[in-house]
């Protein structure tokens, strides 16, 4: 509770003082523990998925992972990694996840994930830039991880905003639209 009542005043201050015109919406739930390694693996999909996105955006698509590890429509997923390399009933879910071989096989070898997930480990960013927003990818997952939900408990999004709203709307489907990705309660 103390955290919910202090990240609304820290807002309040911010809003007062004009540091931010569009306050993010917080909702607090109860942080769960996690690991090193879940920190990594949630910072490098947010980057592969939302690195160019504000802040909210990125939080927002931790908070589709997180929302999947405590789905139960997504039972067969417990952990992150599990939701992020998950190909077990629909598919690739997260597309940086994986490559696609001239097989017809999904492999992580040469996939966006895994190149995010070295330069988190080695750091060799190629400008200050990029260093930047992997710093802000792992506030965003951090930030996600200890509780705050910007989101509810939305389980999908994508880039293709103007064809998935129109399938919401037609189908009743709660969504919101955060810059170039929308989230949405269940698919269509």
């Amino acid at each position: 509770m103390k955290f919910k009542k202090l990240i609304t005043l820290l807002l309040i201050v911010c809003i007062l003082a004009g540091a931010t015109t569009a306050p993010i919406k917080v909702e607090a739930s109860a942080a769960k523990s996690y690991t090193s390694s879940d920190l990594r693996l949630l910072t490098a999909i947010i980057y592969c998925e939302a690195g160019w996105e504000s802040y909210k955006g990125k939080v927002a698509v931790g908070n589709v992972i997180l929302n999947r590890v405590d789905s139960n429509l997504f039972d067969h997923v417990t952990t992150i990694r599990e939701a992020v390399y998950d190909l077990k009933r629909w598919g690739r879910q997260f597309e940086p996840a994986y490559n696609l071989t001239k097989s017809g096989k999904y492999t992580t070898k040469g996939a966006p994930l895994e190149a995010a997930l070295k330069l988190y480990v080695y750091g060799d960013y190629k400008s200050e830039e990029q260093k930047k927003v992997m710093a802000e990818c792992k506030k965003a997952a951090k930030d996600a991880m200890n509780g705050t939900n910007v989101i509810g408990d939305y389980l999908y999004f994508n880039s293709y905003v103007a064809a998935t709203k129109a399938k919401c709307v037609k189908e009743k489907i709660p969504y919101k639209i955060i810059g170039n990705h929308i989230f949405f309660e269940r698919f269509y």
